[in-house]
């Protein structure tokens, strides 16, 4: 079975960095005539672990020490018609007897919006490259730059040692056809590469999809909006394939200049295609998903719930229900408290990938007390929780940590 996407270069580790790094040079000659600005971002950082490798039998050997380092500078460009924003990362990494852990993770992240008169169109694009630790346990946390990622790909395979590249490219164009009437249609790509497969667990995949909705104001602050969908979702090794179509029906609620709530419910329908499954298997079910952020003088909060379909890593597509939420407060002048949960369930579609159904819980908290304007120092705690289909025992870790930061004065508070 052939496949319709690219494929990823097998170039060095260090030489995909460095090249995720030389887009730090491009705003310093784009900018001309613009407004910009460049924010670095230092953080070293020592942890404790009392279960690394998520393991469901532990013992004394499994605590372990390391330490961090992430080096991070967003920079902005601002003209009258666009924004954009480009975000390079790089993790150093270091833990006691886990000589295997990737010591070197990178990742950039690229968003432009441009605006017309009655026209819209935004661009999101992201290369990454990290340890299957961080890349396949997902964060509890909402990443700054694309805090609505539309996909849960992650497998929950956390083989120490293992990387993972993903790629993702999304553009969207929006058109006012009317006052009160706007329509508007985009694309998604998104492909991951494990640097090795393990049967269903940890497989290679490309996934796209295309759609268009039109939307109607039925106020200053409300609207919503009907919209239909195509995707295709292909494992490289696999050779499992689903094509789906969908529908979406959303409504927006725009409470204040920072405050706002969408609801959208969906339906779906996949034909799955293995050779697993010489038959083929077809399946439709219903979404939704709720998303609320608000801002305050000294606190603010996001709040996703509902079920998603999305690709992952395990050969297949799955359902997911998850609950994510973060909340920041100012508690002082110079300390700040951030806590954020999040809670999902995954179920294959089909049942050639119901081995890697599980739940998944993380817990983070943290607080920051500034001693300058852009030096700081931290600390905090995460909990992960994991119950896997194929692994008749749960599995959890209990993570501190303690930081020193630096972080520039952006134009925007981070």
């Amino acid at each position: 079975m052939s496949s319709s996407f690219p494929e990823f270069s097998k170039r060095n580790m260090f030489s995909r960095v460095a090249l995720a790094f030389t887009g730090i040079a491009v705003p310093t000659g784009a900018a001309l005539g613009a407004d910009s600005y460049v924010q670095p971002i230092l953080e070293l950082r020592a942890v404790s672990s009392s279960n690394l490798d998520l393991d469901p039998v532990t013992n004394s050997e499994s605590d372990t020490y390391g330490a961090i380092a992430n080096l991070s500078a967003l920079f902005g460009i601002a003209t009258p018609q666009s924004t954009t924003s480009i975000l390079p990362r790089l993790r150093l990494q270091e833990y006691a007897d886990r000589e295997a852990v990737e010591p070197v993770e990178g990742s950039l992240d690229f968003r432009s919006t441009y605006r017309a008169e009655r026209s819209e169109f935004e661009l999101f694009a992201k290369y990454s490259y990290r340890d299957s630790y961080t890349a396949e346990l997902a964060d509890a946390e909402f990443d700054p730059l694309d805090p609505g990622d539309p996909t849960t790909p992650e497998t929950g395979i956390n083989t120490i040692g293992e990387t993972r590249q993903r790629f993702d490219f999304r553009p969207e164009f929006t058109r006012d056809v009317s006052e009160r009437t706007r329509i508007g249609a985009g694309l998604q790509y998104q492909g991951v590469r494990y640097s090795s497969e393990a049967a269903l667990n940890r497989v290679d995949y490309d996934y796209g999809r295309a759609g268009a909705f039109i939307g109607w104001a039925i106020a200053p602050r409300r609207s919503f909006a009907i919209g239909g969908y195509a995707s295709k979702y292909e494992a490289k090794n696999f050779l499992n394939e689903s094509d789906a179509y969908g529908a979406t029906l959303a409504f927006s609620q725009q409470w204040s200049e920072t405050a706002e709530t969408r609801f959208e419910v969906g339906y779906e329908s996949n034909d799955i295609v293995s050779d697993a499954i010489p038959l083929g298997e077809s399946t439709s079910n219903f979404g939704a998903n709720l998303t609320s952020t608000w801002e305050g003088e000294v606190s603010e909060w996001r709040l996703t719930a509902g079920r998603t379909f999305t690709p992952t890593g395990r050969g297949g597509k799955s359902i997911t229900d998850q609950l994510r939420i973060q909340y920041d407060r100012q508690l002082s002048e110079r300390l700040w408290l951030r806590g954020a949960a999040r809670y999902l369930s995954d179920e294959s579609l089909s049942d050639a990938g119901s081995g890697g159904n599980r739940d998944y819980g993380r817990l983070e908290f943290s607080l920051q007390w500034y001693m300058t304007p852009t030096w700081f120092i931290g600390g905090g705690y995460h909990y992960t929780y994991q119950d896997r289909e194929i692994d008749p025992e749960a599995a959890d870790d209990n993570r501190f940590f303690l930081s020193v930061n630096y972080r520039g004065l952006g134009r925007e508070r981070r």
